[in-house]
């Protein structure tokens, strides 16, 4: 059920940060913050294990999120809307998992596809959000900042004015609190939703509409 899904989702969020910290406090290499993040998983020690198993586990999950959170989605959403959203989540949770199973020191190409890949995803993921209906306005505000954030992010790093690693800080933190308020505002839209009519109710409709029936 609902529950069930944002729990996963939830272990998926929660785990990556831990592991990060970990793999950032017994790393070697003192100037992996100067390039970007995937810089810690360059290593064959625990820490580059770490951050490699820590991202694998962590996109896995959030991939079966993507998944099973159909559950909890309103039944008013689009088909369309509901697979875009869905399919943004999953292909997230699945190049998170690559930029662990995909190492610089294997493909540099291929991990920066992948990582640029789950950029997308993630401006993706809280884009089509928007189209989720009954949503509040402080979600759909909150939402619209995100998608800024993030687009505004992208082109800031393109000018070079900020660092990879800021990006990706900045990236993570966004979305890691957008997908953990996301149970509240679905929660939000399914209380909204018009609800159908008992069948009872419909019945007794219908007799006071045509007494000599009774």
């Amino acid at each position: 059920n609902g529950y069930i899904a944002h729990r996963i989702g939830r272990l998926a969020v929660l785990s990556l940060p831990a592991g990060v910290a970990i793999a950032i406090l017994t790393t070697h290499d003192a100037t992996w913050w100067q390039l970007h993040f995937s810089q810690l998983g360059t290593h064959t020690d625990f820490s580059g294990r770490t951050f490699n198993t820590i991202t694998m586990f962590s996109g896995f999950f959030l991939a079966v999120y993507g998944v099973l959170i159909a559950v909890a989605l309103p039944s008013g959403i689009r088909r369309r809307s509901s697979r875009a959203f869905r399919g943004s989540i999953v292909s997230a949770g699945l190049f998170l998992t690559g930029v662990g199973l995909v190492p610089i020191p294997v493909s540099p190409v291929g991990h920066d596809l992948i990582a640029t890949a789950l950029g997308l995803s993630f401006v993706s993921t809280v884009a089509t959000g928007l189209a989720i209906p009954g949503r509040s306005r402080r979600f759909r505000t909150a939402t619209m900042l995100c998608v800024a954030l993030l687009a505004t992010g992208m082109g800031v790093l393109t000018a070079g004015f900020i660092t990879l690693a800021l990006f990706e800080f900045v990236a993570f933190v966004t979305m890691g609190i957008w997908l953990l308020t996301l149970p509240k505002p679905l929660a939000y839209t399914a209380k909204t939703a018009p609800q159908p009519a008992p069948a009872r109710a419909s019945a007794q409709w219908m007799a006071w509409q045509n007494p000599r029936a009774t």
